[in-house]
């Protein structure tokens, strides 16, 4: 069992929390499934489509995992789901994009979390009951899959005219504030 985490890149602060908690829930099992030995080995996502779909094509070929566990950004998850499809391995994915589920489905590929639309739809009704007589929305979201999809639905089931603006990962920000001050003018 491979377990894909961010170690390094946008998400690195959660990697070894997601991480840890997998070996908790394995160690629980007694390292095993249905009475086989769980052989659990980690690799580092980066937050990256090709460092992720490299290290899994690794694990699965070199060391021959069968199920991958992982990673957390959407958008790198839809690439790993494309290396199980074809590697024909079991994919968990926590991830929030839509097209994991929808559009990219396969066999191979299982997703866990909440689903945008159920994401959105409690914020909207939550925010809504807090404060019927907002009017005007304007919704910044996360320039990542799980962002679109989110922003996707509540332009669907919050008010009518939700303006949004998309905002890149902190790690970007930090590294475009650094190399071209005027952007954020």
């Amino acid at each position: 069992m491979l377990g894909i985490w961010p170690a390094t890149g946008a998400f690195s602060d959660v990697g070894p929390i997601l991480d840890r908690g997998m070996k908790m829930a394995l160690e629980e099992r007694g390292m095993s499934v249905l009475g086989r030995p769980i052989k659990y080995i980690v690799r580092d996502s980066a937050t990256q489509a090709g460092t992720a779909t490299r290290r899994v094509e690794e694990a699965v070929d070199g060391e021959g995992a069968k199920f991958v566990i992982g990673p957390w950004s959407s958008g790198v998850a839809l690439a790993v789901s494309e290396v199980a499809k074809r590697k024909k391995v079991l994919h968990y994915f926590s991830g929030g994009t839509e097209d994991i589920s929808g559009a990219r489905c396969h066999r191979y590929s299982f997703q866990w979390a909440a689903s945008p639309y159920t994401a959105a739809k409690t914020v909207v009704d939550n925010f809504m009951k807090a404060n019927p007589k907002a009017r005007r929305w304007h919704l910044l979201v996360a320039d990542y899959a799980f962002g679109w999809s989110v922003e996707k639905y509540i332009k669907e089931v919050g008010p009518t005219g939700t303006r949004s603006a998309s905002a890149s990962s902190p790690t970007t920000c930090r590294r475009r504030r650094r190399t071209n001050p005027t952007s954020w003018r």
